[in-house]
């Protein structure tokens, strides 16, 4: 009995120094306090956009930026932008996900996760834009131009962002016959501009009130295909409206009201399409308005009709496309050989589809969307 008690002893010690002992390659955790996630938030609704930064609040975080890394499903971020003991401040990587639980290891210790969304959509713009030509047309205008594949097809895409301080120089033009986009803007004093309404003849075929006055009722019994929405500029500020057709239009107040269609985007939530005519099924050059959530405006052409270089788009794609921009209400205007953007210094930026994919032959369109 005396022996076993012995040999009993003796395995215990073993077992004890055994689990003393440092595992090769392996670093005994730093005593301290463990660090805790309370918060992380974004400029997007507190979901992760690519390339963009989140900020993580809680405690016992590292003041020294090196000592604190961030892990978002086991992917390390050591790349901290600005740390504090309660804050730090990291770009979020590239990775697909819909959520991502995420940790803070601080001098070695690591914190329990929190779940982080992701924000797709926007996650899919930082890839599309990813090599776009970027310009400042002044402060408040954003221009971004890319060649480049989304969907596993061709795109040629143009889009100016306007900020909610520069709304207020938005106009329409319309001119008592039909004129080049690029004619329309310099006679206005534009710095830039789109193609707006679909017309017939010298005329619009869709509701249109300038400046207060009633330029044109719109042709009655007008498929909400072609005059769904309405862009209303009022006040500095820019809003789109469901309508129902030319008449629904005529009844929105507004200093400028400019009807058109379909209707793509009412306040986030993306309008059904009909089906029934290829002006919304097949693939076409585009041209859209957009008004994002904080009032910026978004003017886009999308180029098509040239095979493998870029394709257009059918309206269930631009709504996810105008998403993608961030869009809050997004209206489709004229497009197919009337697509144009004209920018000042610039000249026609898009490749419009009535001649070869140099020439940027324009249209003569009755109506344009243009910034002073």
């Amino acid at each position: 009995m005396k022996h076993n008690l012995t040999l009993y002893l003796l395995i215990a010690f073993l077992c004890v120094a055994i689990s003393c002992q440092k595992t090769p390659g392996q670093e005994p955790i730093p005593s301290g306090p463990i660090p805790e996630i309370e918060s992380i938030t974004s400029d997007f609704d507190d979901q992760a956009v690519f390339d963009h930064p989140i900020v993580i609040t809680g405690k016992n975080f590292s003041t020294e930026k090196s000592k604190n890394i961030v892990s978002f499903d086991g992917e390390k971020v050591t790349d901290i932008l600005e740390s504090s003991a309660t804050e730090i401040v990291v770009k979020v990587p590239r990775i697909r996900r819909e959520t991502s639980k995420v940790t803070v290891i601080a001098d070695g210790r690591e914190s329990k996760s929190k779940n982080l969304k992701f924000d797709n959509v926007r996650c899919d713009s930082v890839v599309v834009f990813a090599g776009a030509k970027i310009e400042m047309i002044r402060p408040g205008v954003e221009w971004k131009s890319t060649l480049t594949t989304w969907k596993g097809q061709p795109r040629s895409l143009n889009v100016v962002t306007i900020a909610p301080s520069e709304v207020k120089n938005l106009g329409v033009a319309y001119p008592s016959e039909l004129t080049k986009t690029s004619v329309q803007c310099e006679k206005a004093g534009a710095i830039l501009g789109v193609n707006a309404q679909y017309f017939s003849g010298s005329r619009t075929r869709e509701y249109l009130r300038i400046d207060g006055e009633e330029k044109f009722v719109g042709e009655p019994g007008r498929s909400t295909v072609f005059a769904g929405g309405a862009l209303v500029l009022n006040e500095g500020k820019a809003r789109i409206r469901k309508t129902a057709g030319n008449e629904g239009a005529k009844k929105l107040a507004g200093s400028t009201v400019m009807c058109a269609g379909p209707l793509l985007i009412e306040e986030g939530y993306l309008e059904t399409i009909a089906t029934n005519t290829t002006h919304n099924t097949s693939d076409h050059p585009r041209t859209v308005v957009g008004v994002k959530r904080d009032g910026s405006v978004i003017l886009a052409t999308i180029d098509g009709r040239f095979e493998g270089q870029a394709i257009g788009m059918p309206s269930t794609l631009v709504q996810e496309y105008m998403l993608l921009l961030g869009a809050d209400s997004a209206l489709n205007l004229d497009g197919g050989g009337s697509t144009t953007m004209w920018i000042k210094d610039n000249g026609v930026v898009n490749h419009t589809c009535d001649g070869s994919w140099d020439a940027r032959v324009e249209r003569r369109v009755s109506s344009i969307l243009y910034l002073k």
